[in-house]
């Protein structure tokens, strides 16, 4: 019954919010998203119904907040309208209403962020080991055709990939006693484990060894768990001829680019909330604070909300997924993220200008910059998870 009343809460939640894409009145536009945020909330009241399944149950709550954020900027701070309607393209205006939704990042408009990566065209040429050229001259709609197929093709082998390789690790991880490295036990992320600095002459390897594989495996199963339902979701979009190829960017960037934890943030990470919390910041900023976009304190402000909204919004979720603890952890480390980009950002003033700075090389510069980002996360993320690794904290 309560798993029933999840899933109506959300189907609702999202009607409500096509209807109010169409309607122009202002004063009926916010009470459709008061009734938006309510069922919003009530799906995630419900979220501890798919507590077996941890990921889904957290993604689940991901999706309803990033959902109620995207809306309330669509509808109070854009003033989003559809265009009025007439029997020949309702079918089009639903869909543009359905893609509006859905598209977080702004793709395809003027406001789209930025290092956004798109499938290359070449891609095409797979496709014709298994669909070869069957025409003497191959018309535009053939290869308008071969693209949206070497789409599908290339997005459902990654999504094969990441599926047997996940599989393939979970067996490596039952099997890991082989190695020569007994199970992980409870023991092993205990509380008094979670400094790392401060009792350096006690760790031990296995100690160093469990907090390399937390960064492994807090970077790999995020990208894996959301590129293949991205994936899926992009294959049948192309598939039902919903959207054009050029629409659906990889949802992750390149990890190449992530020497900072700056870069990593903006350059790799998916970044599906950060252009409507930014815009939330501005307003707040600018109507509480009168920061000015040239003001070095506006820059500071915004990374503040960013990564402490990011934050607030992962507590809320652990919170009504039945953890009985981990949510304030979820907050801090967010904010250690935060902190971790300023100090990059004084560093950077303070020595960036120092000759033996500017003699090193491009691909050492990298390198370095490598290495400090892991051992930022392999400091951090043992604060974030250990906690909620406890019998006393997993929810029963």
């Amino acid at each position: 019954m309560a798993e029933a009343c999840l899933i109506g809460s959300l189907l609702v939640m999202i009607i409500i919010g096509l209807i109010a894409l169409y309607i122009r009145h202002h004063v009926i536009r916010m009470i459709l998203l008061t009734f938006i945020c309510a069922f919003g909330i009530r799906g995630l009241t419900l979220l501890y119904v798919w507590n077996q399944y941890p990921q889904m149950a957290s993604l689940c709550g991901m999706s309803i907040l990033f959902y109620l954020g995207h809306m309330g900027h669509l509808l109070c701070i854009e003033g989003y309208q559809l265009a009025k309607t007439t029997k020949g393209n309702r079918f089009s205006k639903l869909i543009e209403a359905i893609n509006v939704m859905s598209n977080g990042r702004h793709v395809g408009t003027k406001r789209e962020i930025g290092g956004l990566i798109r499938q290359h065209v070449h891609c095409r040429e797979l496709v014709l080991r298994f669909y070869p050229l069957r025409l003497d001259k191959p018309t535009r709609d053939y290869h308008r055709r071969n693209i949206r197929l070497a789409f599908i093709v290339n997005r459902i082998m990654i999504a094969a990939a990441i599926w047997m390789i996940y599989s393939g690790g979970k067996m490596l991880m039952m099997k890991s006693h082989l190695i020569g490295f007994t199970h992980i036990r409870p023991a092993d992320f205990d509380s008094s484990k979670q400094p790392f600095l401060r009792r350096l002459s006690d760790v031990t390897a296995r100690e160093v060894i469990i907090r390399s594989g937390l960064v492994l495996y807090h970077n790999w199963n995020t990208w894996a768990l959301c590129t293949f339902i991205h994936n899926i979701f992009a294959a049948l979009n192309i598939m039902l001829r919903l959207n054009a190829p050029h629409d659906w960017t990889y949802l992750f960037g390149n990890i190449s680019e992530a020497y900072t934890v700056r870069r990593y943030w903006s350059r790799f990470w998916h970044r599906l909330s950060y252009r409507h919390h930014v815009d939330y910041a501005h307003r707040l900023g600018e109507s509480l604070f009168r920061f000015r976009p040239s003001c070095i304190l506006y820059g500071i402000w915004i990374k503040l909300f960013v990564f402490g909204l990011s934050g607030i919004t992962h507590a809320v979720v652990v919170a009504n997924m039945g953890y009985q603890c981990g949510y304030m952890e979820e907050i801090w480390w967010y904010l250690l993220n935060f902190y971790a980009i300023v100090a990059e950002q004084v560093i950077g003033w303070l020595v960036g200008e120092l000759i033996i700075i500017k003699s090193l090389n491009t691909m050492i510069k990298k390198t370095l910059g490598f290495i400090w980002v892991f051992l930022f996360m392999f400091w951090s993320l043992p604060k974030l998870y250990y906690s909620k690794m406890t019998l006393s904290c997993v929810p029963l």
